[in-house]
């Protein structure tokens, strides 16, 4: 049996859990992107040094890139691995 066949076989037997997923994952993103008009102060008064090194630059993209796509979205990604490979 071929990588190809097997990743179509495990991904048509898993797909309500991707989906699922898939769905949770976006949710976060949604909820966190609704949060910013009042998370805006907070990163207002973050130190310059600090939202230097994460790499937050007062606007909204720059809100989601640090907080979730930064680190929320790759720990989700690791945990699903983990639970697909377990």
């Amino acid at each position: 049996m071929s990588a190809a066949a097997i990743l179509t076989k495990t991904l048509s037997d898993s797909r309500r859990g991707l989906i699922g997923w898939a769905v949770g994952t976006a949710l976060v993103g949604m909820v966190y992107a609704s949060t910013y008009p009042s998370q805006r102060e907070n990163v207002d008064s973050i130190p310059e040094a600090l939202r230097q090194s994460l790499n937050v630059d007062g606007t909204a993209a720059g809100y989601l890139q640090a907080s979730v796509f930064g680190i929320i979205v790759p720990l989700l990604a690791m945990i699903y691995g983990v639970t697909m490979g377990a």
